[in-house]
């Protein structure tokens, strides 16, 4: 009684996530679920984005730095192209690592037990990340950093 029942195509089964079905939790226990992760996956964006930053600004800092102690040897030349790459390699990689934390929360606190809804899941949170790293993070931490080192 006053309980609604909601109906929708299954999944193949090779689609299942069956360890995920298994322990699907009831209904407002995976809204609770899916509130709190929503809140704790935006504060770890803006963590995340913020180290991620803030690591690149200070790596290109340190290398430009190093490259100034050099003088005019050929090691200024090197770290000089070096402080250009580096900084983007090093965010790449902190960014790239942020897919695999997403799909482990969505396995784990998603309530979604069809392979393919978590893999939208996890796109939609990382394209989330991408929007935050691209335009929010870039503008706050050379904002910052100008005004640190100026």
């Amino acid at each position: 009684p006053g309980a609604a029942w909601h109906v929708w195509p299954c999944p193949e089964p090779r689609d299942v996530a069956w360890r995920a079905l298994e322990t699907l939790a009831p209904v407002p226990v995976r809204a609770r679920r899916a509130w709190a992760m929503r809140c704790a996956l935006y504060a770890a964006f803006v963590f995340w984005a913020s180290i991620t930053g803030a690591l690149a600004v200070g790596v290109q800092v340190l290398l430009d730095r190093l490259a100034d102690l050099a003088g005019r040897s050929p090691l200024r030349l090197a770290l000089m192209a070096v402080s250009g790459v580096i900084p983007v390699v090093v965010h790449n990689g902190l960014i790239t690592a942020m897919a695999p934390v997403l799909r482990h929360l969505t396995e784990r606190l998603g309530g979604r037990w069809a392979r393919s809804h978590q893999d939208l899941s996890v796109q939609r949170w990382f394209s989330g990340f991408l929007r935050t790293v691209a335009f929010l993070v870039p503008l706050l931490s050379s904002s910052l950093s100008q005004a640190l080192l100026a």
